[in-house]
């Protein structure tokens, strides 16, 4: 075995480093842990509650046009009721604009006074890394909000809480069913207590798969091909792309190249599933797929299009031989400007954006549940497609890990780059690897962002 910088010297700058598996309502170990940290401040910031005056605080709020920004949108509305003696406004950028906007206008000092940092991609570390957020603890412990604990773990850097989560869930680990096309087809479809394997995902696609001539019908397995997707398999296999310390690849291990064969098999030996060039909108919605991976928003996606056409359930993704049932945390942040003159006041709009009742807008309207406990077991929720599946998975949900270097986007894009030739020329994964890990190295090397 190599050997290893000690933790000591390096893990504190990894994302989600020193969490792995943490319960799903371990909330009053958190806020005491802030209340602590606040305590040992020097010099306490200025109390969340907006004072009334003649000067009226201005806030502005940016985010990305999308689910949770018109969420925010909408409730401005509310919040301006509640705080009158607030002037709020806020900014909705397209999706392919919001990052670029965002980091430009934290560079130049224009940036809004609270926003939404994109978390899997890298871009809420950098922006803390770069000291273009202000730090929650004494905030959050002065004006409580029951996040839970994982969260609060996840949008953690250096010890310090950088952003309020505002909605979270356990990755791509959903398996969605069309149970329609088990029954017209006489094939048993997975159990819903998810104890099915890797080995069964195979066969049951094979056998859900219809040909007409050359050409494919029905696919009995459509399984994601990039990043997001395939680290849950690899989570499953107890495996992992990035070591502990989160300075090397590890594409080259058993588990890693095993889900990466899996899915070369499911493509190109087995034709079960369609490569990236044979994707079309909504296969899965138009009743083209047997079983499809997907996040919490697939539920919503699958009844907005299909309505009544088919039956569909939703599993957990396939078990690895220890039984583990891959998935990966993902949080929603929200960020304080670190220069923002109106802290109070953007706290407050935080806050409310933070409440229960967001939380559930938030999956009522396409996407995933606010990051409390009151939101993921509310029984409005608990009747809805798949919540139950998701929910299971955020009991104990494996940490998200990262490059320490927070380069997360620019290792994203070069395994999705990297591994398209197997997907779509059918190179093997033991001839692709070897090169795309080495390169993937050479990026955890440079120096964090």
């Amino acid at each position: 075995m190599s050997a290893e910088p000690s933790p000591a010297s390096i893990a504190p700058v990894i994302p989600g480093a020193g969490t792995s598996r943490r319960g799903f309502l371990q909330l009053a170990g958190g806020l005491a842990g802030l209340m602590a940290l606040g305590a040992c401040t020097p010099a306490p910031p200025p109390s969340p509650s907006v004072p009334l005056g003649t000067e009226v605080p201005s806030v502005r709020f940016h985010a990305q046009d999308g689910v949770y920004g018109r969420v925010a949108s909408d409730s401005a509305r509310d919040f301006r009721l509640q705080f009158p003696d607030t002037a709020l406004e806020v900014e909705l950028s397209p999706p392919a604009e919001y990052v670029p906007k965002l980091e430009a206008s934290l560079a130049d000092a224009t940036a809004a006074d609270c926003f939404w940092a994109p978390f899997a991609t890298g871009v809420f570390h950098q922006q803390a890394n770069a000291g273009h957020l202000s730090r929650l603890n004494e905030w959050l412990a002065q004006d409580p909000v029951p996040v839970l604990q994982p969260a609060l773990d996840a949008a953690t850097h250096q010890g310090q809480l950088f952003g309020l989560p505002w909605a979270c869930h356990p990755g791509r680990m959903g398996c969605f069913v069309n149970l329609t096309l088990f029954a017209q087809a006489g094939v048993e479809p997975p159990p819903t207590d998810g104890t099915w394997t890797l080995d069964d995902l195979r066969a049951m696609a094979r056998a859900m798969t219809r040909r007409e001539g050359e050409e494919t019908t029905i696919f009995g397995a459509n399984i994601g091909t990039t990043f997001p997707h395939i680290r849950i398999l690899i989570r499953s296999l107890a495996g992992t792309v990035f070591n502990d310390y989160g300075n090397r690849a590890l594409l080259g291990s058993g588990p890693v190249l095993e889900a990466l064969n899996l899915l070369h098999t499911l493509i190109h030996a087995d034709r079960s599933m369609p490569s990236p060039d044979r994707q079309d909108a909504f296969l899965f919605e138009k009743g083209n797929v047997a079983l499809s991976q997907n996040g919490y928003w697939g539920a919503w996606i699958a009844q907005s299009v299909m309505g009544d056409a088919f039956e569909v359930g939703v599993v957990p993704m396939p078990h690895g031989p220890e039984g583990d049932a891959g998935s990966m945390l993902e949080i929603e942040p929200l960020c304080l400007h670190s220069a923002t003159p109106a802290p109070a006041a953007a706290w407050s709009w935080l806050v409310h954006l933070s409440t229960q009742t967001m939380g559930l807008r938030l999956a009522e309207k396409g996407g995933v549940p606010g990051a409390r406990a009151d939101v993921w077991d509310e029984a409005s929720l608990r009747e809805r497609l798949g919540h139950a599946v998701f929910a299971q998975a955020m009991e104990n949900v494996d940490a998200y890990r990262g490059p320490a270097n927070l380069r997360a986007g620019e290792a994203s894009d070069m395994i999705d780059q990297g591994l398209a030739a197997c997907w779509y020329g059918g190179e093997l994964p033991a001839a692709v690897v070897p090169d795309l890990e080495a390169r993937l190295n050479a990026l955890l090397a440079q120096s964090p962002v």
